[in-house]
């Protein structure tokens, strides 16, 4: 629902209702609406990026690292629209209700922390020449994911990902 309809829309008692329970025993799992939100968020960020973890592991150099991710990438969003919809939409969610920042603080770094590995990896390796700015390089690789992933939820047509890293 939350991928679906957003946080406002997706009520508690819609989510209860669809897992068989009651409302009230949704809040024994979660105090809130925003924790439920926040605990769905985090498990799909650690989903994505284990995911981007082991199709760049052994891959070798960081081109072939970031064509693996890429491409998973692209086959994600073929096979669930809704997860990268989800994760681009809690920019704006997270704008619209403050206490959600918090709450999602243990997953705020693994973006960056993903691609800034895969950069001081190949620097490490001996690929970059010096003068390269890692910090730049990792967010101009990161960039590319998330516009990519941005500008197919906003368009509703997967198939532009998978275009765009053919």
């Amino acid at each position: 629902h939350f991928a679906r309809d957003g946080y406002r829309s997706t009520t508690n008692r819609r989510l209860a209702d669809d897992v068989g329970i009651t409302p009230a025993a949704l809040y024994h799992y979660f105090e809130s609406k925003s924790e439920l939100y926040a605990a769905v968020y985090c498990d799909a960020v650690e989903s994505l990026y284990s995911e981007f973890d082991r199709v760049a592991a052994g891959r070798g150099s960081l081109l072939g690292k970031y064509r693996a991710v890429l491409r998973r990438a692209s086959e994600l969003q073929v096979e669930d629209q809704t997860l990268t919809g989800f994760i681009v939409a809690v920019a704006l969610e997270k704008q619209r209700q403050p206490d959600l920042i918090a709450m999602i603080g243990a997953q705020r770094g693994r973006h960056a922390k993903f691609f800034g590995d895969l950069v001081d990896d190949a620097a490490a390796a001996g690929e970059l020449q010096p003068d390269v700015d890692r910090q730049a390089l990792a967010d101009v690789m990161g960039a590319l994911v998330t516009g990519l992933a941005r500008m197919t939820a906003s368009a509703g047509d997967q198939h532009r990902y998978t275009a765009a890293v053919a």
